[in-house]
């Protein structure tokens, strides 16, 4: 499921895969800002290319993804 406010330019999605750089991250509730800066709720990182269930993950349950950063 996706929202969007055109008003203030910010959206979220549920259940959310997506590449970053060498690694995954998988989001349950997944936020993007109007700078580009993407939040991430109840998240798990890995580099195991599984999309559904991967074999191993960093779990984390609030994150920030920084364009250019981190």
């Amino acid at each position: 499921m996706m929202n969007y406010n055109f008003k203030t330019k910010q959206g979220y999605i549920q259940t959310v895969i997506t590449k970053q750089d060498e690694g995954y991250l998988h989001g349950q509730i997944v936020k993007k800002m109007e700078n580009d800066i993407t939040y991430i709720k109840n998240g798990t990182y890995t580099t195991c290319d599984l999309e559904e269930n991967p074999h191993y993950g960093f779990k984390f349950s609030k994150g920030k993804v920084v364009p250019g950063k981190r």
